[in-house]
């Protein structure tokens, strides 16, 4: 698989080599199960390989979209197991139907993302959208404090002007709420409100929010 490595241009730091472990790759899960009116339909990018920390804490986290309660240090081994499980309970429940894609989006040396959209469909049609971005250093989930160097109110301006087709329920930027944050190629991401969404991704063109975001210093943001 091809690493999607991009040296953003917020990237003042100088790296050495690095060795394979401290880049990511993923093993690709496909979980399908159906029955009573049910359905379950995954596509999962588990991370294989990684720096320690970080890949410990990506794997918890697309183990929590997924409403899976793993072992701390769930392995590529349990992992089909478990999402199986996943799958079979959600069915058994007769909660509808219901679409899950965690991919992973992007990396470079200091930091990897993993975006996420589940759909759940009954009577109407509901989505969750989170982004994650996990620092390689110790593997902490990034924060919008240490994205942004600026008051939430110029992010939520951000968010307003590039929020596209985002069905909206609010009519002004001071309404919307800063969720999760993270970085993917040529974008910054954050989470925020729309119509029939429990969470949803409002993708900042990188030039345009680079003057409000913090740069590396010593690999940290």
């Amino acid at each position: 698989m091809v690493f999607k490595y991009t040296v953003l241009c917020l990237l003042l730091l100088v790296c050495g080599p690095l060795e394979a472990e401290d880049f990511f790759d993923v093993q690709t899960y496909n979980c399908q199960e159906s029955g009573g009116g049910s359905s379950f339909d995954a596509r999962v990018d588990f991370p294989s390989v990684g720096p320690g920390a970080c890949l410990i804490q990506a794997r918890q986290w697309v183990c929590e979209v997924l409403g899976i309660d793993a072992p701390l240090r769930v392995s590529c081994d349990d992992f089909p197991a478990l999402l199986q499980r996943a799958a079979s309970d959600y069915v058994a429940s007769g909660g509808g139907q219901r679409r899950v894609e965690i991919e992973w989006a992007f990396e470079d040396p200091s930091c990897v993302t993993f975006l996420a959209t589940v759909r759940d469909r009954d009577s109407v049609e509901w989505t969750s959208q989170d982004c994650a971005t996990f620092s390689k250093a110790d593997g902490h989930r990034l924060s919008a404090d240490e994205v942004f160097n600026c008051p939430e109110r110029q992010i939520k301006q951000l968010m307003w002007q590039f929020r596209g087709d985002l069905p909206m329920e609010v009519g002004r930027a001071d309404d919307l709420y800063v969720g999760d944050v993270g970085f993917i190629d040529g974008w910054v991401v954050v989470i925020g409100p729309a119509r029939n969404h429990t969470g949803a991704i409002y993708k900042i063109r990188y030039q345009v929010a680079e003057p409000y975001l913090r740069h590396y210093a010593g690999g940290y943001y």
